[in-house]
């Protein structure tokens, strides 16, 4: 007992929730959000489907030419809230493992990279960290992107 109390009192003292049963608290992602590097461009979309979908898609453009897309969703599935990326070749599913008004943390150890995914946004700013593994060594990609 002393230690499921100590656990709520730390995860209110940070400020993140675990969070299973809703995505009424990701609705802060709904937008279009872009970064421009040069001539690569990468842009993010969310939508709300319902109450237990948020639906998404990302691509990023070098000199006008699409080099990389992907569908993602934010839903909930067997009670637990669930990030789904769909590429060409491969599909992601992260759990939702923290969240708070403007953070939320998706993991999946198995997945090499990205095995975490952690959105954050300060006003009109979406970053977006990807970690994990490459190669066998820790590696990190961050994008900035700001709402449209």
């Amino acid at each position: 007992m002393r230690n499921n109390l100590l656990v709520a009192v730390l995860l209110l003292a940070t400020g993140f929730v675990s969070h299973g049963q809703s995505i009424s608290d990701l609705e802060w992602l709904i937008g279009s959000w872009v970064s421009t590097q040069g001539t690569t461009v990468t842009t993010e979309r969310w939508n709300q489907l319902n109450d237990s979908t948020l639906a998404g898609n990302s691509e990023t453009l070098k000199d006008g030419k699409k080099i990389f897309e992907e569908r993602l969703s934010i839903e909930v599935r067997n009670g637990k809230v669930q990030y789904v990326a769909v590429l060409p070749f491969k599909t992601g599913v992260f759990q939702l493992s923290e969240s708070n008004a403007q953070e939320a943390v998706f993991v999946d150890p198995q997945n090499d990279f990205p095995s975490a995914l952690h959105y954050s946004r300060q006003e009109n700013v979406l970053r977006i960290v990807l970690s994990g593994d490459m190669d066998g060594q820790p590696a990190e990609e961050v994008l900035e992107l700001v709402r449209q």
